[in-house]
């Protein structure tokens, strides 16, 4: 079973496990290049 975890407040970010592995994660700020963005685009 996938589970995708996401948190929109300060800092967002997203996760995404299998089972417990987990497969892949990423920040917003990495995606909009500004430091500790709130929010996805």
């Amino acid at each position: 079973m996938y589970i995708l975890g996401v948190h929109t407040g300060h800092d967002a970010g997203a996760c995404l496990f299998n089972e417990l592995e987990l497969i892949a994660f990423c920040k917003e700020e990495r995606v909009s290049r500004i430091k500790n963005d709130g929010g996805y685009i």
